[in-house]
């Protein structure tokens, strides 16, 4: 029987084969995520360079972003990992110190920034008008709101970059598929919820497919989304493919004018390119 009460602790260097085996397992499952690689590549070599990859970006921005794990009591084996982002006027040492990743030596820092250089990172060059709906959806969002401060969102560690303000920013949740439907998600969106309510701030998210569920389980609400329905990237699925925005309560069950937010679908249109892609 699987534990009910999984243990959520810091992540360290030792643990970084077992989260890119953990992460990149997770999201290879999304459709979304493999459209951006080159047709020819295989899981396990992106987790090979995804392992070359993490120390640097575990050791990277360490006054705003924290590093949790859920680990099986039983075994000690990892079993699911989220990335947060802090605002800044919540960033340094002191906020939520226990999931900030500890500091290296500037050899160890070298060293890691050595490996991530030396990795095969690239996606494809044709632009996913997908990913684009999805940008344009969350600047729009994001833009309507008032916030007290400025951070960086990387949307699933992707290369492209947006400034968000004012949220924690759940940034990263992965567990591995062969751990789905076991409350390992549910526990560390729980904690991560548990310490913005704690640092009074809101928390933004953006989810895909797999996740949907766990968010409206633990009570955020979704406030837009960027679908494809129409099976035009990948024919033969279920005809859902996409984005999902989603927000805490606290920041979400009234607007700046004391309005509820209203879920308004993004407009995706199928356009002709050489692969039929979304707009």
């Amino acid at each position: 029987m699987a534990p009910t009460n999984w243990s959520i602790q810091p992540c360290a260097l030792a643990d970084v084969p077992a989260l890119a085996h953990n992460n990149l397992s997770a999201f290879w499952t999304d459709p979304t995520w493999r459209q951006m690689w080159p047709m020819c590549t295989l899981p396990p070599f992106v987790i090979e360079q995804a392992t070359l990859r993490m120390p640097r970006n575990l050791l990277n921005d360490r006054a705003t972003l924290r590093h949790q794990k859920a680990v099986d009591p039983g075994t000690g084996k990892i079993m699911g990992y989220a990335r947060w982002i802090l605002p800044p006027s919540h960033a340094g040492d002191e906020s939520w110190s226990e999931a900030q990743f500890p500091d290296a030596s500037e050899e160890e820092k070298a060293a890691a920034a050595e490996a991530a250089e030396s990795a095969w990172w690239h996606f494809n060059d044709e632009e996913v008008p997908l990913e684009v709906a999805m940008s344009k959806t969350k600047e729009r969002l994001l833009a309507e709101r008032e916030y007290m401060g400025r951070l960086k969102f990387t949307l699933l560690c992707w290369a492209r970059r947006i400034e968000l303000t004012r949220n924690t920013v759940l940034d990263y949740l992965a567990v591995h598929p062969d751990n789905w439907r076991k409350g390992i998600a549910s526990a560390l969106v729980a904690s991560g919820l548990a310490k913005a309510k704690e640092l009074n701030v809101d928390v933004f998210v953006l989810a895909f497919k797999a996740g949907y569920g766990v968010y409206k389980r633990m009570g955020l609400i979704e406030i837009d989304r960027v679908v494809d329905y129409d099976q035009v990237l990948f024919p033969g699925g279920d005809g859902e493919y996409g984005a999902y925005f989603f927000v805490s309560k606290v920041y979400g069950a009234e607007g700046a004018g004391g309005e509820t937010p209203k879920l308004v679908e993004a407009e995706v249109t199928p356009v002709n390119s050489e692969k039929e892609a979304v707009a």
